[in-house]
C-alpha cells in the first residue's frame, strides 16, 4: 500500500512509511539487523513524519535533481554505506554488508521521497 501511495503521489504516503518503519524497526531488531533497527526508529520515523507535513504543504510540486545534486547525493550515499557497514560489523550484525548498504539506501530513498524528487526510485530499486 505504501509503494502504491508513493507511485500515485498520495499525501498519505509518508505517514504510511512512518508506520511501516516502526514495524521494520521491531522486526530488524528481532532478526539481529541492529543498524537497520536503529535507522528505522530514529531516522526514518521522524523523517517520514516531517515528510507528511511537507507533502501536504507542497501538494502538486514534483522536484527533479540537477547534475550537481545527483553527484552530491551519490557521494554522500557511498560515504554513508562505508560508515554504516563499519558500524554493522562492530555491532555484531548477522549480515553486515547487507545491513550497512540497505540502511543507507533506505535513508537516501526516504530523503529523496520526502522532497518529492523523481530520482528517489534509484535508491529504492536496489533496496
Amino acid at each position: 500500500m505504501f509503494v502504491l501511495s508513493v507511485a500515485y503521489k498520495k499525501n498519505i504516503a509518508p505517514l504510511l512509511g512512518a508506520t511501516l518503519s516502526v514495524f521494520y524497526a521491531i522486526l530488524s531488531y528481532q532478526a539481529g539487523f541492529y543498524a537497520n533497527a536503529v535507522m528505522n526508529l530514529f531516522v526514518l520515523v521522524p523523517l517520514q513524519l516531517w515528510g507528511t507535513w511537507y507533502w501536504f504543504k507542497k501538494k502538486d510540486e514534483i522536484n527533479t535533481l540537477n547534475k550537481s545534486q545527483i553527484s552530491l547525493v551519490s557521494v554522500l550515499t557511498v560515504i554513508g554505506i562505508i560508515i554504516s557497514t563499519f558500524f554493522a560489523f562492530k555491532s555484531g550484525s548477522k549480515l553486515p554488508y547487507l545491513d550497512g548498504i540497505s540502511s543507507v539506501l533506505i535513508i537516501t530513498g526516504t530523503v529523496l521521497l520526502t522532497f518529492k524528487t523523481k530520482e528517489q526510485w534509484y535508491a529504492w530499486i536496489p533496496y
